[in-house]
């Protein structure tokens, strides 16, 4: 497969490191008759909270328009839509809640902090990385719930790439008893590639939270996820029941959801079962970014066809104009392996480098240039400015390709055997090619 699997880690987990392993012979891990009555809209609809965000929504609607200069109104219907979001993933969701808190701030002359943070946070989700900084960085300096804004700066930071200054300012919050420090804690040291130390924070900060917040949940899901990177596939699979069996799973429902899925894929091989959850999923919400975990299965069960036919519908979906480049990492990889089209994959990797110049999207470049059989200048930039800097697997496998290119055979066999501890993540398709391009060395 070309594409595919430089995308499917970064699809399933918010953490996307470790290594981990499984075999198609193991136990199966996934108990489908466990996870069937989760596939149901009256259960995601109760368990998610979706129904109390849709009554939310109507509540302040309905304030807002008896009261239409309230701030408050407007912000908490704001909110709404932004708690919607994280459920359906409707863009226009997204939008709705970014146009009301930029009202508010300008209503207030820009003296509101809680929303400046909010403003900041879905600049974030939409990826626009510069703005969130300038949306934290004022909301600290109004003064007023400055821990907030320190850790949307750090969160800011950590996406543009300035890893020591978000540490500096993470260093300014150290306090082991408060769940947002210790969830960035755990984000540094995911950056860092210390899976272990990671995992310790993130275990601790789910002890921080009250079991019905949904926060604890989101906490849960990242665990899940974290888990099964490093290789304890069973007690992934575990953590994601916890959150399901959760009250107010919120968004975490429909990601653990895609995890148990991919579980069931490239654990347990039971492509059927995947595909059930995985059309659950897209029914439930509009983020395209399911096609892409349909298209590996496909490619894996040998249907061209049905991976042509996903990878298409992503990409029609994907780059729409309402999404602003939140899939532009995903649609770089596809220009380069799929459609070959480098002039589309070199203009937005250029935009991605003036929103984030991060050791990941020198990647993609390096990866361009691989495919443009300018292995010289890949191997110098991969030596510049990844090496060292980024520790997924993705990164490591375009690494090894790289520096097999090059002839640099004992470094290509050390990151290719290092990738086979991580087949789980990476999928069959990738292990499958690892283990051809490891017998021609």
């Amino acid at each position: 497969m070309k594409t595919i699997k430089s995308l499917i880690a970064c699809v399933l987990g918010i953490f996307v490191i470790g290594a981990c392993s499984s075999q198609s012979t193991q136990k199966k891990i996934v108990d489908e008759a466990q996870i069937k009555k989760y596939l149901s809209e009256q259960q995601f609809t109760e368990n998610s909270g979706l129904t109390d965000v849709q009554k939310n929504i109507s509540f302040w609607k309905d304030q807002l328009s008896d009261d239409p200069g309230s701030m408050t109104n407007r912000g908490k219907l704001a909110a709404a839509y932004s708690s919607r979001f994280g459920i359906t993933k409707d863009i226009n969701d997204l939008h709705r809640a970014d146009s009301l808190y930029n009202i508010v701030i300008e209503q207030a002359g820009g003296r509101t902090p809680g929303n400046l943070q909010a403003l900041a946070q879905t600049a974030i989700t939409k990826h626009d990385f510069k703005s969130a900084l300038k949306y934290s960085q004022q909301a600290l300096e109004i003064g007023d719930e400055k821990e907030a804004s320190l850790l949307l700066l750090f969160d800011s930071m950590m996406e543009t790439g300035d890893y020591e200054l978000a540490k500096k300012n993470l260093h300014r919050l150290k306090n082991e008893h408060n769940f947002g420090y210790m969830i960035r804690k755990s984000k540094y040291k995911d950056y860092e590639g210390q899976l272990d130390s990671a995992i310790t924070y993130m275990e601790k900060a789910s002890k921080l939270v009250d079991h019905d917040n949904n926060v604890f949940a989101w906490s849960l899901s990242n665990l899940g996820d974290m888990y099964g990177h490093a290789g304890n596939v069973q007690k992934s699979y575990n953590t994601y029941l916890e959150v399901l069996k959760a009250e107010n799973s919120r968004a975490s429902y429909l990601h653990v959801l895609k995890g148990i899925a991919w579980i069931a894929y490239a654990h347990d091989r039971n492509l059927d079962f995947a595909r059930e959850v995985l059309r659950f999923v897209k029914e439930q919400s509009m983020s395209p970014d399911v096609h892409l975990t349909l298209a590996e299965i496909a490619e894996f069960n040998g249907n061209q066809e049905k991976k042509t036919m996903h990878l298409q519908t992503f990409t029609e979906e994907a780059q729409k104009a309402a999404y602003l480049g939140m899939y532009n990492s995903y649609l770089i990889d596809l220009a380069i392996t799929e459609s070959e089209d480098f002039d589309r994959a070199q203009k937005l990797i250029s935009k991605e480098l003036n929103n984030r110049s991060t050791p990941q999207i020198y990647d993609l470049k390096a990866w361009m240039h691989f495919h443009q059989g300018n292995h010289q200048k890949a191997l110098k930039i991969v030596q510049e400015r990844v090496e060292g800097q980024a520790h997924e697997p993705v990164p490591a496998y375009h690494m090894a390709k790289i520096y097999q290119a090059n002839g640099m055979k004992d470094k290509a066999r050390k990151n290719y055997e290092q990738l086979l501890e991580g087949s789980f993540e990476l999928g069959p398709v990738t292990t499958n090619d690892i283990n051809q391009q490891l017998s021609k060395l």
